[in-house]
């Protein structure tokens, strides 16, 4: 039965669009800017030079305030890249009934090192995560930072393995929430309690980012940090509840750096306690800044939104909410 959707299909439909219609960037990225958010990671595959060029014009305009990471294709490049964006990693995409020449993927993981770029994984199942760490070990080691994406199955055995080649985890709590009755009743049985696990691989010591995986799920942070904290479908079931994270380690996941997450957050240190500058916390360092409008102790207790009372952004505020 037709469901209109494409999977895979983007160059297809866009090579198929008679007109052109560039996304409302200044839209978007104010209503990321009521959300908390100051920064952004577009994870797409086919990012190349020419998408980076058309969000650095964004990003000169005006209209796009966030900070921004770039992952994408071979041919991405930081040569004339806006300052306000950084490169991130190739991105490989592993798709159970279509996975890549592991020759392929090899060259990729090379072609991207000898850039001084990592790799990001698209991993839903078992045996997409499984390949993936295959074809990072043919490689070899390397100082690049590595990360898997989604990591929707990750069985008790992949943990150490995940830990032992140092890669970092980003996924999306709030697929437990939208998607989790379906997870649940379509996913193999084995695989069910190994699903979107996150409170198991920080104990492990792999480093654990949040984030939305936005269009396929709603860019609130907050919606994701509930999901993450109470790990329940829709429909009331409970998916994992070993798995849940404290509101603070929920927070945390959305804190860290662009280009480390799972790391540790920039801080603001006091003028008392650094009062001269340094090279890891520099006294010029522009401040990205989401003030809530209570106490932490507060706001812990009830995960939402409305809790946003200012942004700043690279030193400029971009958004105050009305008392």
């Amino acid at each position: 039965m037709p469901t209109g959707r494409l999977f895979r299909g983007d160059d297809w439909l866009r090579s198929r669009l008679t007109t052109a219609v560039a996304p409302d960037l200044a839209a978007l990225s104010q209503d990321l800017v009521r959300l908390g958010l100051t920064g952004v990671t577009d994870a797409s595959a086919d990012n190349d030079n020419d998408q980076a060029n058309a969000l650095g014009s964004a990003i000169e305009a005006g209209a796009l305030v966030q900070r921004l990471r770039l992952m994408g294709g071979p041919d991405l490049s930081r040569d004339r890249m806006h300052e306000r964006i950084e490169l991130g990693e190739r991105k490989l995409l592993l798709d159970d009934d279509a996975l890549p020449d592991m020759d392929f993927l090899v060259d990729a993981i090379h072609a991207a090192r000898t850039m001084g770029r990592g790799t990001a994984w698209h991993c839903v199942s078992r045996a997409e995560l499984l390949y993936a760490l295959f074809a990072l070990d043919v490689a070899g080691p390397s100082q690049a930072r590595d990360r898997i994406e989604h990591a929707g199955v990750v069985p008790p055995e992949c943990l150490p393995l995940l830990a032992e080649r140092s890669l970092t985890v980003v996924t999306q709590p709030l697929f437990i929430a939208n998607r989790g009755d379906r997870y649940l009743d379509e996913a193999d049985p084995e695989d069910r309690p190994w699903l979107y696990r996150l409170q198991s691989l920080r104990q492990a010591g792999i480093g654990l980012g949040l984030s939305s995986d936005a269009p396929y799920a709603v860019p609130d942070p907050w919606a994701g940090m509930r999901a993450a904290v109470e790990r329940r479908t829709a429909g009331g079931r409970l998916v994992g509840i070993e798995e849940a994270l404290t509101p603070e380690q929920a927070l945390a996941g959305y804190l860290s750096p662009l280009e480390c997450p799972g790391g540790a957050p920039r801080r603001i240190a006091p003028a008392a306690v650094s009062p001269r500058p340094s090279a890891s916390a520099p006294a010029d360092a522009r401040a990205d800044l989401c003030l809530l409008d209570r106490p932490w102790s507060a706001a812990r207790e009830n995960l939402h939104a409305g809790l946003v009372r200012a942004v700043i952004v690279s030193g400029r505020l971009h958004y105050l909410r009305d008392a």
